[in-house]
């Protein structure tokens, strides 16, 4: 920032950027200038803008709510943002770099010291609504095989019948829906199709991996859309669930040749002093050629003595 241009800004938002120490969100309160030197500001800082190295990570502690003074040539204009405190500030670019798949594992174990350091000494503040939180894989072919793999921890998923809703980023495109194609091709909703390269990023929703998630996953549309809405209609939500125990997908899993399924599914939901019990009772018969025969059979009770009863078979769904 020049000298005039830095006068003019006094009283508004400015980044001082310390290079391997990080950088720094604050207020311009004053310049000053001394012939044939580079001119200073007095800097209140606010936020962190932009976490240290992992080498200089104590920085962080350096500057919070700090007024000080800063050659010119390390500061620059910035933007309103929204008010927060310097620990908050912190606490988010840590989560960020911590669920980031391109931060190496060595790195986001120093930055989970550092997050846990902080979550002591700092008064923690109500949070705000966050990034939704994806699980990133790496794509691989192994002998001809192509499976995801989960970085850091290696954790492998076959990619073929995968049941999760799969998010891709060609070449660095936006990220979009696609399912998977054949070897390293993929196809999005439009019918396009896409190919990545070995370790090329492929993310899934971790709202996937949630049990109820699952659970709904495995109900056709009506049935599913009926199940949630008498659910929402006695004033709960999936944030009240408390147990949710899938026989159904107990038995796929135990029992991967068997085509035949019956039994009994049952989620508990309790919100303050109420409570919400559904019993799912599910036949299933997998056909290789025709249409699967789905039934299911839905008991809504809650402790006030409601009562719902409704069935799904395949083409109709009736309630009463």
């Amino acid at each position: 920032m020049k000298r005039q241009e830095a006068f003019e800004h006094q009283g508004r938002p400015v980044v001082v950027d310390y290079g391997r120490s990080g950088a720094y969100y604050g207020i311009l309160e004053q310049t000053s200038a001394a012939p044939r030197k580079i001119w200073e500001g007095r800097v209140r800082i606010q936020q962190a803008h932009r976490l240290p190295d992992v080498e200089k990570k104590e920085a962080v502690h350096d500057f919070n709510l700090e007024t000080i003074t800063v050659p010119g040539t390390k500061i620059y204009a910035a933007d309103d943002r929204t008010p927060a405190s310097y620990e908050h500030s912190v606490v988010q670019l840590l989560e960020k770099e911590i669920s980031s798949p391109l931060v190496p594992y060595s790195d986001k174990k120093e930055w989970k010291h550092l997050l846990h350091s902080l979550s002591v000494t700092f008064t923690p503040e109500p949070k705000e609504p966050q990034e939704e939180s994806y699980i990133y894989y790496e794509i691989h072919r192994s002998r001809g095989n192509v499976f995801l793999r989960e970085a850091p921890d290696g954790q492998a998923l076959d990619i073929e019948d995968c049941p999760f809703e799969l998010e891709i980023s060609p070449a660095g495109l936006p990220w979009r829906r696609a399912v998977h194609y054949y070897d390293m091709y993929f196809r999005n909703d439009h019918g396009q199709i896409f190919e990545l390269q070995e370790h090329d990023h492929v993310r899934i929703h971790s709202d996937q991996f949630r049990p109820f998630a699952i659970f709904l996953n495995e109900l056709e549309d009506p049935s599913r859309y009926s199940l949630v809405k008498n659910i929402h209609s006695n004033g709960f939500s999936k944030e009240d669930l408390i147990e949710c125990h899938n026989h159904l997908l107990y038995q796929l899993m135990q029992e991967p040749e068997e085509t035949s399924f019956t039994g009994v599914n049952f989620l508990y939901f309790r919100k303050q002093q109420s409570v919400l019990i559904v019993q799912h009772h599910y036949e299933r018969i997998l056909h290789a050629e025709d249409e699967d025969y789905v039934f299911d059979r839905f008991e809504i009770t809650t402790d006030k003595g409601v009562r719902n009863l409704f069935i799904y078979t395949n083409s109709f769904a009736r309630g009463q």
